[in-house]
């Protein structure tokens, strides 16, 4: 087998960008079509909004969780400290 063959018979199989290409006619949507497609439209606009809302309400979940700790930490450490210098102030003699 010659080389000359093989690519001839290769190139005849391969079309270049020159070539029209033959596509077969699109058939038209029939309204079975329709229906599935928006049933699935519907299915995944559900689908999109369910987990979107299951995200948003995990993450207000965890934020209120971080600043209750944040607040309750907060006052842990400053409350003392607040509570002693108003006593102070009020119990301490005036001049």
């Amino acid at each position: 087998m010659n080389s000359d063959s093989r690519d001839t018979d290769f190139d005849d199989d391969i079309p270049i960008l020159s070539d029209v290409v033959d596509l077969p006619p699109e058939e038209p949507t029939s309204p079975l079509d329709q229906n599935r497609l928006a049933e699935l439209h519907a299915e995944l606009a559900t689908r999109t909004q369910d987990l979107a809302d299951e995200l948003i309400h995990t993450a207000f979940q965890q934020f209120e969780a971080t600043i209750f700790e944040h607040v309750s930490n907060r006052l842990r450490t400053d409350l003392p400290e607040l509570i002693e210098n108003i006593l102070k102030d009020y119990l301490s003699p005036r001049s």
